[in-house]
């Protein structure tokens, strides 16, 4: 009887307060009201909400503590998780990371608990768990971008022992297509620096291989976030606890096998969306060249033949001006950008503005025009596709001052040199005896005022020197050399 009070303590009180034998006079009735009033008000208002927030906490606290009931997870906009989990609003990646598009709830994990070392009511990990975890890999990635470390959430894709591969844009395991209706588009997984396509890794027992749903906006398993180890994982969203709530945005699966799954990429979208990117940064917008798609198609073809994925072409020597050449297109500058893989014109834009390097590529002033070429193929036996971009353009050399004046102050100093040298071919007998030398030395003084006219004739007018032009540029040095040894010759004698 004690306990049962105990628990129903508040209202026990009210029952009491309740429940006494009237007073015999008004006098003495009026304070036992008013004390009354208070204790059931005391009761019913402040003691009972403190009383079932006491049974909440000491319930709910153990209860998910042993992963019985969900945990609020906060997820950030990065869109890694998507379509399962929204994106941020923001396109900045920077402030998506700072945004929360869904708070989902996920269960403790291991959960249950542990008596003698061995665990009781806890729960396994299976393919196609939601995870969240933290470790010293994401601690290192996160705590230089964002200031703090964070957690991450992924899914679980290969489980201890599982033999992975991923090979032309899809995930296998043990063999077998991995049955993936939550990512973003079928044949969208590629490798990375961890597990690059085509290598097969087997999961270590203790470790399980995560990916986002996301697969070109992830950061995971593939990439230096490497495997995770079971140890890391603090919470979880069963696979069988997703459906119906977040299984709405899955795909239809059953055409994922077949060829006709692989992205392709639409050129003339792509370029009307960096077009579109060019404008908002205040950059003329790039035509379209059919011999830039065609010396694109020229390097892709050779990057498959060579194997050499590479923009300087260190194994096949076939570089990006040579195929410009072969595909008859000459221009004064000249870029190229090389990118593996099936990506839609969106994807594809999203991806290399991502990135400042390639951002800083795409938005220069110095291209008017390019080609792009998506060529399949097989790089290290393993199945492939490049997609090859080719930037031509004109800008203006913009010559130093100094090198101007440098060649006008040549060109004035063999003028005066010059009348000296051709007078010595009236000097009789001297002109006689060293006839091979003097007309060496006219014939160099002549040379060298000849070129540096052209020369200083095109730099001012600030246009490109010739090929030939900057053959004479580099035979200079030893054209003067030659002279000044022949003048000390000659003047010797």
């Amino acid at each position: 009887m004690f306990l049962l009070r105990f628990f129903l303590f508040p209202l026990y009180l009210v029952f009491r307060s309740m429940h006494f034998s009237p007073p015999f006079t008004l006098r003495r009735m009026f304070p036992l009201l008013v004390i009354r009033i208070f204790v059931i008000f005391f009761s019913l208002y402040i003691l009972l909400p403190l009383w079932a927030a006491g049974y909440y906490l000491a319930s709910y606290v153990p209860a998910s503590r042993l992963g019985f009931v969900p945990l609020p997870i906060d997820l950030s906009g990065t869109g890694s998780m998507y379509p399962t989990f929204p994106k941020g609003s923001s396109p900045d990646p920077d402030v998506q990371v700072d945004e929360t598009v869904a708070t989902v709830g996920m269960y403790s994990f291991p959960g249950g608990f542990e008596i003698n070392g061995r665990r009781y009511l806890g729960r396994e990990l299976g393919r196609g768990d939601i995870v969240s975890f933290e470790n010293g890999n994401t601690v290192s990635i996160t705590a230089p971008k964002y200031g703090t470390p964070r957690g991450f959430v992924k899914r679980v894709i290969g489980l201890p022992g599982d033999d992975l591969e991923i090979r032309d844009g899809a995930v296998y395991i043990n063999g077998h297509l991995a049955d993936e209706p939550y990512m973003a588009a079928a044949r969208s997984t590629f490798g990375g620096s961890f597990l690059p396509d085509c290598q097969t890794l087997v999961v270590p027992e203790g470790k399980i291989f995560v990916l986002g749903d996301n697969r070109k906006g992830s950061l995971d398993s593939r990439h230096e976030l490497e495997l995770v180890d079971l140890g890391d994982v603090d919470a979880v969203l069963p696979w069988s606890y997703q459906s119906p709530k977040y299984t709405g945005s899955f795909r239809d699966t059953g055409t994922d096998s077949l060829p006709s799954s692989r992205i392709s990429l639409d050129t003339a979208a792509y370029l009307d969306l960096l077009n579109t990117h060019r404008s908002q940064a205040g950059v003329a917008p790039l035509r379209s060249d059919l011999r830039l798609s065609d010396s694109a198609t020229r390097r892709a073809q050779s990057i498959f033949l060579h194997n050499d994925l590479s923009t300087g072409a260190s194994k096949s020597g076939y570089t990006v001006k040579k195929a410009m050449s072969d595909a008859g297109y000459f221009n004064i500058v000249a870029g190229e950008s090389l990118i593996p893989g099936y990506y839609t014109a969106q994807e594809l834009v999203e991806n290399l503005f991502e990135f400042p390097d390639s951002s800083k590529f795409l938005l220069s002033p110095d291209y008017q025009e390019m080609g792009l070429a998506a060529v399949s193929g097989s790089l290290n036996g393993c199945p492939a596709q490049v997609i090859v971009q080719h930037f031509g353009g004109y800008k203006p050399p913009d010559y130093s001052r100094e090198d101007l004046d440098s060649w006008k102050e040549l060109a004035s100093r063999l003028r005066g040199l010059q009348p000296g040298w051709e007078g010595l071919k009236n000097s009789g007998e001297f002109y006689a005896d060293h006839k091979v030398d003097i007309d060496r030395i006219t014939e160099i003084i002549s040379i060298r005022l000849l070129h540096a006219d052209s020369l200083i004739e095109v730099m001012e007018a600030n246009r490109w020197l010739s090929v030939e032009q900057e053959k004479w540029v580099s035979q200079d040095p030893a054209l003067s050399r030659e002279q000044n040894d022949l003048a000390r010759r000659l003047n010797s004698n």
